[in-house]
């Protein structure tokens, strides 16, 4: 089977779409509608059970009441077959898929779509099709549905996990053998790149980040031809695709003896991120846990601002998976979220650390998804 492993079942595909519509309360909505113009939508991978693909001119319809059906260019046919979707309408321009899709939608009055996903004037174009019908916008409850993952999906994830776990461990030889070659920040990112895919990962889940000495004071960093600096970190963030869905986690090294302060740096965010760790399990507010560490941060002045950005994100189906836990959960932690802990300390032009692992909540506390984080010397590289 081309696309083996890609595809969820049947009943997994009918419960993401049960919790969905569950996740609507109150709000009238008789169907949902979602299309891909020139990118996928990830909600589209998600309803279909597909773990990913192109589908560019694509979309999907399905009910409350159970009807499910997607819309197919003859280019993505085959592929989209493989969906648990019984009904498949297949077109070869826009004039016939304007059809198709309007001779579906006309029987359904209230038609739920994603406003942050569909272009404004496509949206435009659909509205004009179907006159009659009443647009509702239905972003929150995807977003409710895709947070709290089934165990199929977390299964996924831990895979993708275990491969860059394994990708980790090599890391330090890549190190060692980078000095003796004078490797750049993109030549070492390759090689993860490589590895990820040799250790069974079915994508790269985003652009490898490596960032040697004052580049890693930029937290989105694109790799450049800066060569390894003794003493200095090498902050590396990476995460690999696995049948749909992806890992995440970011590692500092130091080649050689860190400087004092480069040691400070990292146990602080260390501490920053054990304090996290240790904080998280169900039914704790995400805003205090963030809280929580920031001020631990802040509490030392040399550090005072320099935790610039959020605790983490949710992963899953994309890398940044539609959230965190905000209004949507009342900011509370759920079983079976699945987030990244990631606390970093930024400096401009001397350098930042960062330090992250993917986990999944639990009643009680979290599980580490990925081979967890170790204190400062497990990264020293002599």
């Amino acid at each position: 089977m081309a696309l083996e492993g890609y595809v969820a079942s049947a009943e997994e595909v009918r419960r993401r779409i049960e919790k969905v519509f569950a996740g609507l309360g109150e709000v009238e909505v008789d169907g949902i509608f979602i299309f891909n113009e020139k990118l996928v939508d990830d909600n589209f991978l998600y309803l279909t059970g597909i773990g990913d693909g192109v589908f560019e001119n694509c979309g999907l319809f399905v009910t409350r009441s159970g009807f499910q059906c997607v819309f197919s260019t003859v280019l993505e046919e085959e592929a989209i077959r493989y969906s648990p979707y019984n009904e498949v309408y297949v077109y070869k321009n826009g004039e016939e898929r304007d059809r198709v899709i309007a001779e579906v939608l006309k029987e359904y009055e209230n038609i739920g779509v994603c406003y942050d996903r569909l272009t404004y004037g496509f949206f435009n174009h659909l509205a004009s099709k179907l006159p009659d019908q009443k647009w509702i916008n239905v972003d929150f409850a995807l977003k409710k549905a895709r947070m709290v993952k089934t165990e199929y999906e977390i299964q996924k994830i831990k895979k993708a996990c275990s491969i860059v776990g394994e990708v980790e461990l090599q890391i330090p030889d890549l190190l060692e053998e980078g000095i003796r070659k004078e490797i750049t920040e993109t030549e070492l990112a390759v090689e993860i790149d490589y590895l990820m895919r040799k250790k069974g990962a079915t994508k790269i889940a985003f652009d490898t980040i490596v960032a040697f000495g004052e580049n890693s004071s930029f937290p989105h960093y694109r790799s450049g031809n800066q060569s390894i600096k003794p003493g200095l970190p090498v902050l590396i963030d990476f995460g690999a695709g696995y049948l749909g869905y992806c890992s995440d986690i970011t590692r500092t090294f130091v080649i050689g003896n860190p400087e004092d302060w480069v040691r400070d740096l990292y146990t602080t965010v260390y501490s920053a991120y054990r304090i996290a760790i240790d904080s998280i399990r169900e039914g704790v507010p995400s805003d205090n846990v963030d809280k929580k560490v920031r001020e631990f941060i802040d509490s030392h002045e040399n550090y005072r601002g320099r935790f610039i950005h959020r605790l983490g994100h949710s992963i899953g189906i994309s890398v940044h998976d539609d959230g965190y836990p905000g209004a949507t959960f009342n900011n509370l932690f759920l079983e079976n979220m699945t987030v990244t802990v990631e606390p970093g300390i930024y400096l401009p032009g001397k350098a930042g650390i960062r330090v992250e692992d993917d986990i999944r909540v639990k009643k009680d506390g979290v599980e580490i998804l990925n081979s967890p984080l170790k204190s400062l010397d497990e990264y020293i590289l002599v």
